[in-house]
């Protein structure tokens, strides 16, 4: 499965879209990337979440910038919930 990560600089007069593309998702690269691009925000599912707040690497002076973290989980065709 392949993971594609946007990322959004936000500057006075433009917004710039950034795309990342890996093969598969790497909790230690995904941790390297927070810290670099100081991320403030993200959405993710729990599988991918929680490896990275339980991995070795983390340590929270390096990632301060990054605050809120939201997640949805997939919706399933037997899930009647509208999308929101």
């Amino acid at each position: 499965m392949s993971v594609a990560l946007y990322l959004v600089e936000r500057h006075p007069d433009v917004n710039i879209l950034r795309r990342y593309q890996s093969p598969a998702f790497k909790e230690t690269d995904f941790l390297e990337l927070v810290a670099r691009e100081r991320m403030t925000h993200s959405r993710m599912v729990p599988e991918m979440r929680n490896p990275c707040l339980l991995a070795a690497a983390f340590d929270e002076t390096k990632y301060a910038a990054w605050r809120i973290t939201g997640y949805r989980s997939a919706h399933g065709a037997s899930d009647d919930r509208p999308l929101r």
